[in-house]
């Protein structure tokens, strides 16, 4: 039954690799041709990574929106609290004698 059934297309496969050139070179080498490649941009990288918005917690529309912003409101915290830091340690070491 499976024998005489073909690939006609493959849409949206997601694989995890270590090594994205050489996965991209061993599906070129099986003859598959990469159509396209597109960065992802770090604050949305490090919200998919870190604070847990690789998927939606609630549904609707409306929550999910609420997770979104709470998310940003940490990243901002992180970033501000950061800043903070390096100015304090630079008032600090300005200080010591």
């Amino acid at each position: 039954m499976l024998g005489d059934m073909a690939i006609q297309r493959m849409d949206n496969v997601a694989i995890v690799v270590d090594d994205l050139d050489a996965a991209v070179a061993f599906f070129a080498e099986l003859g598959l041709e990469l159509e396209g490649r597109a960065p992802i941009e770090g604050l949305f990288a490090e919200a998919k990574q870190n604070h847990c918005m690789s998927r939606a917690k609630y549904r609707g529309r409306s929550k999910v929106q609420i997770q979104a912003y709470l998310c940003a409101m940490v990243q901002n915290l992180k970033r501000l609290l950061f800043l903070l830091y390096q100015c304090l340690v630079a008032w600090w070491l300005s200080k010591r004698p």
